[in-house]
């Protein structure tokens, strides 16, 4: 068997003065060409060069995984889980001894010793000389009880804040949703869905997904233990959605979810932004602006 998958290749690579190798598969090597990938595998084994490590990366989405041999001067590549991996070998089987630098390959991650493995975050205490809190347990707790303190001043704070009406409700409904799994899932989902529903002039559609999740939620076997008053909400909630004209209800869930979200974005744009930070000034709060574009996929609307 002739397989690409299978078969390694040693790449020569230049960290930090020494030469180093760097082994890939030979249907994986187009990554190599990549210069952007190339300058991130220099930096990522200039930072772990005296370690023998393996740690998890992507590129472009594309997540795998790196083993640095400090020792050997050789990082070699593997796919994430070794899923390729253990699928091949148990494909091949009894005609493994044709591949064994695959063989040995393998058994490099797989036989690996993950307590030898250093954190990013022991990496970072070490390399910058921070206290290591799973030793110091002394300094931890003082840090731990001076964060305490502070996130108590905070809290203390934020019930200083004068609340309007709707914002008080949809705290206690955010608490709620956050407690029972079922709840969050099955209210967010049916959020989610919302923006593939536009075309739905009639809102039946909308009506139908609606008291579907309502359904959901009391079917779950989670919904014996929600408290009365929020058994006796969702209830009253799904005999008014049956009841209700599919318009009314349409229109009444899209301004709940168009008030919800504008405690959290401020606007479209800049004077949207403006009037919405004015208002939060006004109850006495700060506030930070931060420009979103998830959406956007050319320079013209990055500019606007």
């Amino acid at each position: 068997m002739n397989l690409t998958a299978l078969k390694l290749i040693d790449i020569p690579l230049h960290i930090s003065g020494h030469e180093w190798v760097f082994r890939i598969y030979e249907d994986q090597v187009d990554l190599y060409e990549e210069k952007k990938f190339l300058r991130e595998l220099q930096l990522i084994c200039e930072s772990y060069q005296s370690e023998t490590i393996i740690l998890s990366h992507q590129y472009f989405g594309f997540p795998f995984l790196l083993k640095i041999d400090g020792e050997k001067k050789r990082v070699s590549f593997a796919h994430l889980t070794l899923n390729k991996e253990l699928f091949l070998k148990n494909l091949l089987k009894g005609d493994l001894e044709n591949f064994g630098e695959f063989q040995d390959h393998l058994k490099e991650f797989t036989d690996f010793d993950f307590t030898r493995n250093t954190s990013v975050l022991e990496k970072k205490t070490r390399d910058y000389n921070l206290i290591d809190f799973f030793s110091d347990k002394e300094s931890f707790n003082k840090v731990d009880a001076k964060a305490e303190k502070l996130v108590f001043e905070i809290d203390k704070k934020m019930d200083s804040i004068s609340k309007n009406i709707f914002e008080k409700s949809s705290d206690i409904f955010l608490s709620l949703i956050s407690k029972y799994e079922s709840l969050r899932n099955y209210t967010l989902k049916f959020i989610a869905s919302l923006p593939s529903l536009e075309f739905d002039d009639n809102h039946k559609e909308i009506k139908r997904l609606f008291l579907e999740a309502i359904r959901r939620i009391k079917s779950n076997k989670e919904y014996k233990v929600y408290p009365w008053y929020l058994k006796s909400l969702i209830s009253f909630i799904g005999f008014d959605a049956k009841i209700a004209p599919a318009f009314l209800l349409s229109k009444t869930i899209h301004l709940m979810v168009e008030l919800m979200a504008k405690r959290f974005i401020a606007g479209v744009d800049i004077q949207d932004a403006r009037n919405s930070l004015l208002e939060l000034k006004k109850s006495g709060r700060d506030s930070s602006l931060d420009p979103l574009g998830e959406l956007v996929v050319s320079q013209k609307e990055a500019n606007e």
